[in-house]
């Protein structure tokens, strides 16, 4: 009788009403028993549960040579005394307890040279926290380990990324005068597997991009008078989509933004029609044509970077009789083109840049005599001294961190040496003596050598892809061995 009196007054009053306080303790209600949540967790007013609270928030230094050395700090809170820290998976010995938000130790030498440094922090009772992306090491100078491919051979333009899916660095290669785009994928240690081929209609350059959001790599190929949309099915193979008239031979793809909202842009390069054609890509892989610029000369290369610092790119472009043009945006609809004086230098190619890490893009051009900074200056540019001077250039020249100390190295082609070389940033503007990457066994001419970075052996260091455009040439990878001395 009584519980069936209950049940009826708990729709009225609540059982607690009729029979007084019928509640238990929850061992597990922080808020009425503070004294249940450890030193290293924090009472959720709402859950009324405990919820673990040790965390680390920056590691100073956040960069270091991969000799190890000196004093590192983490900084986070809820630390406790005899605090374990485990770094690259290997624990240090010298922990030093500063107080809840600080502990002290000597730099570990890097695993194996590795950059990558995954931390680990683990109190005595037994909470844990890991985190990957607060320090970094980088090396003192660069090595590379050189894999040769008999196929594809021939390449004049390559993407990277992972097409099947499987979380490893896969190749999209287009090859001199070929008719299809050779579609290598990853082992995951640096080597590639023989390709399959994907039909193009002699495809000129490629980019890769998930279009339609579904989590499946697609690829943006010019060539034949069109730019189109190859879809990938997310295990390597790719179906033809969408695609756009151009004009006769549109090859260079460049992303860039013109404007300050999330569209996507392409500027494609064409020799034959000498244009530039601005298209916007949509979800749906097709694309419409915003603008057609008329450049009036052959262009050998195109870049596009916000030199001026208004959000919007300057179009940058270069042939072998003026040297450097540029082409700005007046309004929303027009662009003007003009040329870039340059002195002692006939620019043969391009790319941007920040070089001086002054968060303002900056030009580098490949000069047939020296390699010829540009830095983006508030209402200018500003001509830097010239590299190498003297020296006889190829025509592809790449600018990117490859020791892993945040700074962009530079990459080229030395026709009288016949190699390719490596310029590393000495971190303060300038640049150290070069080094050799890879002597080739081709001369080095308007054709010449390609260079692209990826991470085609998952270690967190960027790998130098290497395409050869010259007849019968074999496509290289040659993977960073990098450590300090």
């Amino acid at each position: 009788m009584k519980n069936q009196l209950c049940f009826v007054s708990a729709f009225l009053f609540g059982c607690q009403s009729v029979w007084g306080s019928l509640s238990i303790p929850n061992p597990e209600n922080c808020v009425s028993s503070p004294s249940q949540c450890l030193a290293d967790e924090v009472c959720d007013p709402q859950d009324q549960i405990c919820h673990p609270a040790l965390a680390m928030y920056a590691v100073s230094p956040s960069l270091s040579l991969t000799v190890g050395g000196g004093s590192v700090r983490i900084l986070g809170e809820r630390f406790l005394p005899n605090v374990k820290v485990g770094w690259q998976g290997q624990p240090v010995a010298d922990v030093q307890y500063v107080s809840p938000i600080e502990l002290s130790f000597t730099l570990p030498a890097a695993q194996a040279g590795d950059w990558y440094t995954p931390i680990t922090l683990t109190n005595p009772t037994g909470q844990a926290v890991t985190r990957s992306d607060l320090f970094s090491y980088y090396s003192d100078e660069v090595r590379f380990s050189l894999n040769q491919y008999n196929e594809p051979r021939s390449a004049r333009n390559i993407a990277s990324g992972d097409f099947n899916s499987d979380g490893k660095m896969d190749l999209a290669v287009i090859a001199n005068s070929s008719t299809e785009i050779a579609i290598c994928l990853g082992n995951g240690d640096g080597t590639i597997r023989s390709p399959t081929f994907v039909a193009s209609g002699g495809a000129r350059d490629l980019l890769t991009l998930d279009v339609d959001g579904n989590g499946n790599l697609d690829l943006i190929v010019s060539g034949s008078g069109t730019v189109r949309t190859y879809f990938g099915n997310g295990k390597g193979g790719f179906t033809v989509g969408p695609s756009i008239p151009t004009g006769s031979l549109p090859e260079q793809l460049v992303w860039t933004k013109l404007s300050v909202g999330p569209e996507r842009t392409l500027l494609v390069s064409d020799s034959v029609d000498k244009t530039l054609s601005l298209l916007t890509i949509h979800s749906d892989g097709t694309y419409s044509n915003r603008q057609t610029i008329s450049t009036g000369v052959q262009m050998s290369e195109v870049a596009a970077c916000d030199t001026s610092g208004d959000g919007i790119d300057e179009l940058y472009f270069v042939d072998r009789v003026d040297g450097l043009h540029v082409a700005k945006a007046n309004g929303r609809t027009d662009y003007s083109v003009g040329v870039v004086p340059l002195s002692g230098c006939v620019a043969l190619g391009l790319t941007c840049r920040d070089l001086n890490q002054d968060g303002r893009m900056d030009l580098l051009l490949a000069c047939q005599n020296g390699l010829l900074p540009i830095y983006g200056q508030a209402g200018g540019m500003l001509t830097g001294a010239m590299l190498e001077s003297g020296s006889a250039l190829s025509t592809h020249v790449m600018a990117e961190d490859l020791n892993g100390d945040g700074w962009p190295d530079l990459v080229f082609g030395d026709q009288t040496q016949k190699a390719t070389l490596v310029k590393l940033s000495d971190r303060r503007g300038g640049y150290l003596l070069p080094s050799v990457l890879q002597y080739e066994a081709v001369g080095m001419g308007a054709n010449s050598v390609l260079y692209r970075v990826a991470d085609m052996d998952r270690d967190h260091k960027p790998d130098v892809l290497l395409g050869y455009p010259f007849a019968g040439m074999t496509t290289s990878v040659a993977i960073a061995m990098n450590r300090s001395r």
